[in-house]
């Protein structure tokens, strides 16, 4: 009978523990995928953009107008937080981000130049996101 009963919770605390990661997966795929809001934390994280991509950057640009344009050192100093406020609000570029194959290749192309930071330092903070996964499972009774 205690076999059966030590059986029984160890099935119970695998069963939520199961639950958890699941749940916290889904949320992290949620974050990254750009269908949930980032957290406070992950708004004042810095952009992480390379080299390469400042290139791909400026170039959608004419050349008289790439004087203007912010140096690689001045958008890595830019947080996630800014970048929306600069670019459109969350909701329009996940909103763009959803709709993605209804754009024709060149505006398909520009958008994802322009979200490839915000999708870096997304990935470049998993322990921030991870974080955010976890507090939105345990808000919703997931343990």
């Amino acid at each position: 009978m205690r076999t059966l009963l030590l059986f029984l919770i160890s099935l119970t605390t695998l069963s939520s523990e199961t639950n958890l990661i699941r749940c916290v997966e889904a949320n992290e795929e949620k974050i990254l995928n750009l269908k949930m809001m980032p957290s406070d934390k992950l708004l004042n994280a810095n952009l992480i953009v390379s080299a390469e991509w400042y290139e791909k950057f400026l170039n959608m640009y004419e050349s008289s107008y790439r004087n203007s344009v912010s140096s690689l050192e001045e958008i890595r100093k830019t947080t996630l937080g800014s970048f929306f406020d600069e670019v459109e609000t969350f909701e329009k570029i996940a909103e763009i981000y959803k709709n993605i194959d209804s754009l024709d290749e060149s505006t398909k192309e520009t958008f994802i130049i322009i979200i490839e930071p915000l999708q870096a330092t997304l990935k470049g903070n998993m322990k921030l996101v991870r974080e955010q996964s976890i507090d939105i499972c345990y808000e919703l009774g997931v343990y």
